[in-house]
């Protein structure tokens, strides 16, 4: 990440406010012209809008750097949950070695009572399924309602290669998971069983029609416990590693020559820029069938 002094717009305050005076006064010292004046004036009035520019810069750099930190700890801290629960799996032939080495008679098992085998057997859990949203492309204002910056997004090659970003699409937007409506739309002209998807109370596409006869029985059944809604596209930002580095470009705006260590690590890695169009899908968490 670049240092405060390190940005643009603090560079060229500086060069309003402080080097094209001192300029602007030797200047008219040494051959004196009646517009001195007002191209003082404007560099100091410029310099004020570059002050301004240079504060949104401060403010955006720490935005993104404590955005970073936190997903990194959050990954750390999901790796960590991950290693918890597969510890008792790896530690039980272990207990199980050493109980056996500790016996010093055989133990006839004890057959389980039905009630306790009752409770030992598994529990029914929830199902998922996925089903996709059609018309999202066409109701881009609505989603926009939903969406918020995406620190990430703005983060350097560099900063993407620390925090592990290799390998993810990285969006400008986020769409944070909210209560998902699903409403009958009767008066649709193109299909009278359409059903309307409605997210936070945004109206973003329509369930498609082959998955439209599912999801009414679903609903007609009560097995719908809950509903996710999972939306995406739009400008990305995708970082892939690049073995050769031929693809690196020495002009690119992401690449800071404080960036790049002596060892050039950074041209091993390729960072796509474009736009995808937006899609959105369900996630259904469903009861068991016949629970």
């Amino acid at each position: 990440m670049k240092k405060w002094y390190q940005q643009k717009s603090f560079l060229i305050t500086i060069l309003l406010w402080f080097v094209g005076p001192i300029i602007l006064i030797v200047v008219d010292g040494i051959a004196p012209f009646a517009a001195a004046p007002a191209i003082f004036g404007i560099m100091l009035i410029a310099g004020i809008g570059t002050a301004v520019w240079f504060v949104c810069d401060i403010v955006k750099a720490k935005k993104a750097a404590k955005a970073a930190r936190n997903a990194a700890e959050l990954r750390a801290a999901y790796a960590a949950k991950q290693q918890v629960k597969a510890a008792p799996a790896a530690q039980e032939p272990a207990r199980v070695a050493s109980v056996k080495t500790e016996a010093t008679a055989p133990i006839k098992p004890k057959a389980p009572e039905p009630q306790e085998a009752a409770q030992a057997a598994s529990k029914p859990r929830p199902v998922f399924e996925t089903h996709n949203v059609a018309g999202v492309n066409y109701r881009v204002d609505n989603l926009m309602q939903l969406a918020s910056e995406n620190p990430e997004y703005h983060m350097s090659k560099t900063e993407l290669i620390e925090s592990g970003m290799e390998g993810q699409y990285i969006y400008r937007y986020d769409f944070l998971s909210q209560p998902v409506e699903l409403i009958d739309d009767p008066d649709n002209s193109y299909d009278p069983k359409a059903i309307k998807v409605v997210v936070a109370g945004q109206h973003i596409g329509y369930i498609k029609r082959g998955s439209t006869g599912r999801v009414r029985n679903l609903r007609k059944s009560g097995r719908i416990i809950k509903i996710y809604a999972e939306i995406g596209g739009g400008s990305y930002k995708y970082l892939r590693y690049n073995e050769d580095g031929s693809d690196y470009d020495a002009d690119d705006d992401d690449v800071d020559e404080n960036d790049i260590d002596d060892d050039d690590e950074i041209t091993e890695y390729e960072l796509e820029k474009g736009t995808r169009n937006y899609f959105a899908s369900l996630e259904f968490c469903l009861r068991p069938e016949g629970e």
